[in-house]
């Protein structure tokens, strides 16, 4: 897999070359919130003022997991 890094200061794009054919765009978002998390939970953002909400988690999990199908 060919990857860059640093797009946009945190993008990382990956391309897997699989001959001709069709091509599939895969894309995760992961980005922290501008909110204060209050959950107390162990995993909590240590932070100060921004929170991972939203499902970011499960959108960025899906597309490492299909790639990780298809190693």
């Amino acid at each position: 897999m060919d990857v860059t890094t640093g797009l946009g200061r945190t993008g990382v794009v990956g391309v897997l070359d699989n001959g001709d054919g069709p091509q599939l765009l895969l894309r995760a978002d992961f980005d922290g919130l501008p909110v204060m998390e209050q959950t107390g939970l162990p995993y909590a953002s240590e932070t100060a003022g921004v929170m991972h909400a939203c499902c970011h988690d499960m959108n960025v999990n899906c597309p490492l997991g299909a790639l990780d199908l298809r190693a």
